[in-house]
């Protein structure tokens, strides 16, 4: 029996075969026409069924290679004790079979003492919640654990009508619609919020779409608002999504999209649940997810998820054509739909504002975010201790401790830390140029940042570094060193002369309104929508 078993485990644990070797079904997807159909043949084939089998005993195959693996520690146990050798106690890791090794034969005073630490520690009543505690206030700090404390004290009291009463009253809401968008998205909702969801979501609700928007959730159980926060638009943490979609009363529907922008395995997952209850599957590439995972920003990246939600997918579109470049492989029919802005948000009055009030002072800025994983702080860290006379003023968060520590010796760089962007323009009218300083990557590559769009309406000339396809936009001068940036920087002071009629064209084909108007008439042709409205 054992033998066969191992034999299964064997099989279980061969790996897909490479990419390259997928030609003879990844040419399926190269077509413009039928491709919902053709998906539809593929889902409904006995290969498919077949496949999809095999797939969820892999997905499970875990825990057998970890019954396997305890298995062969045990025979090792085995085999040494009738050698006669004494087996070491850091052959089983101490938490995960520690009742296992302390049963077994004579157990040493080491492994007894150890036994019931743990017992003690994770299974008494008090004991183990001072535990948790102090482990919370280790990893996430004083104010993050006191909200979480009062978050669970008061489900605690709740003790749960409300844990199902939510999706009542959220279908009691949906009935009332025809069209619904579920758009996921990493930060909870803000109108003022110059970010790609949020503005999807107020596009599409002011359209009469009912939009679920599902915010990102590292784990159960996080304070996330739920409920109805702007016009049309229900927010939801990610975690009770899942738990609600498949109790979510769609019947009634004449239009119904499911968005993927973040390729997770849940969320991807999700896709091939809500095609079958006849929804439009899109996938926006947003970010070059690949290069973040590298960086170390998303652990919970897997390619093969973000593959299959390309494969999946009615339409996919992307911010950059790189991106568009990198996925090609697969399929041909990828749209570029670039980032953009809102005037109203920045302020219908604030349009070249940069242009007014300016002071002696030359101010060199920046907002947005300043992790090192992209962002060249060796570059400006150089230019302010070689150039006394410029102030720089840093907005926003995420610099590293050595960056803090490096700013104090330099008394013409400014730390502002965050500002909400309504507050932003107090700021910007004061400076005299914009930079984005990225390091030259595949992450700032694919990027489609959209503070180049608000520094643009601001009026400010901006000098960007690592960002190539940059140099197409107005008023923006793309370098490619530290040399060439101080000596664009002192002939942009000179003299700038600003060309507004051509920023202003560009500024009206880049609005938000004008992106997402473009995205959706994408899903309105698509054949999955056609047979939706039949």
């Amino acid at each position: 029996f054992i033998f066969y078993f191992f034999i299964l485990i064997f099989f279980l644990m061969i790996r897909r075969p490479p990419r390259s070797t997928l030609f003879p079904y990844t040419t399926l997807f190269r077509s413009k026409d039928d491709l919902s159909s053709r998906l539809d043949e593929i889902y409904s084939s006995d290969f498919w069924k077949v496949a999809n089998f095999y797939y969820r005993i892999k997905e499970r195959s875990s825990i057998l290679r970890s019954i396997a693996h305890i298995a062969s520690k045990f025979k090792r146990i085995l085999s040494r004790r009738r050698a006669g050798i004494n087996t070491a106690a850091a052959d089983i890791p101490v938490k995960k079979d520690i009742a296992s090794v302390a049963n077994e034969g004579q157990p040493t005073e080491k492994w007894k003492f150890v036994f019931k630490y743990y017992s003690f520690r994770d299974k008494t009543p008090g004991v183990k919640h001072i535990f948790k505690l102090l482990k919370s206030l280790k990893h996430d700090g004083f104010s993050k654990t006191i909200d979480k404390v009062t978050y669970n004290l008061k489900q605690e009291i709740k003790k749960i009508p409300h844990e199902n009463q939510y999706k009542k009253d959220l279908n009691n809401i949906l009935s009332d619609y025809h069209k619904v968008i579920i758009i996921p998205s990493a930060f909870e909702f803000d109108e003022l919020y110059n970010q790609r969801s949020i503005n999807m979501s107020k596009y599409f609700s002011e359209k009469d779409y009912f939009v679920l928007y599902v915010v990102w959730e590292w784990r159960r159980n996080e304070i996330r608002k739920r409920g109805l926060v702007y016009n049309n638009l229900y927010q939801i943490p990610m975690y009770e999504f899942l738990d609600y979609s498949d109790q979510m009363q769609t019947g009634h529907l004449n239009n119904a999209i499911y968005l993927i922008n973040i390729p997770s395995k849940q969320l991807v997952e999700l896709s091939y649940f809500f095609r079958r209850k006849g929804f439009v599957i899109a996938y926006d590439i947003m970010d070059e997810w690949e290069e973040f995972y590298n960086s170390g920003n998303a652990p919970w990246y897997d390619r093969n998820y973000e593959e299959h939600a390309i494969l999946a997918s009615d339409i996919v579109t992307a911010v950059s054509q790189a991106l568009i470049e990198k996925f090609n492989f697969i399929r041909e029919d990828l749209t570029m739909i670039g980032n953009g802005y809102t005037p109203e948000v920045l302020g219908l009055d604030n349009r070249y504002i940069a242009l007014e009030n300016k002071t002696d002072e030359q101010i060199i800025g920046y907002f947005g975010h300043l992790t090192e994983s992209w962002f060249n702080w060796e570059l400006i860290i150089n230019l302010a201790s070689k150039c006394s006379n410029l102030h720089f003023e840093i907005i926003g968060y995420g610099e590293p401790l050595w960056v803090r520590e490096k700013i104090k010796e330099l008394s013409n760089i400014t730390l502002v830390g965050k500002i909400h962007p309504s507050k932003l323009y107090k700021y910007v009218k004061r400076w005299n140029i914009a930079i984005i300083p990225f390091k030259t990557s595949a992450l700032s590559k694919a990027v489609d940042p959209i503070k180049i769009y608000e520094y643009i309406y601001f009026g400010l000339p901006t000098i960007v570094t690592g960002i190539e396809h940059l140099n197409t936009y107005p008023n923006t001068f793309v370098v490619k060193d530290g040399d060439s940036f101080e000596e664009t920087i002192l002939n942009i002071l000179d003299s700038n002369p600003i060309d507004k009629k051509t920023v202003d064209t560009f500024l009206a084909q880049t609005t938000w309104f004008d992106r997402f108007q473009y995205f959706e008439k994408l899903i309105l042709n698509t054949n999955s929508y056609q047979r939706l409205c039949k």
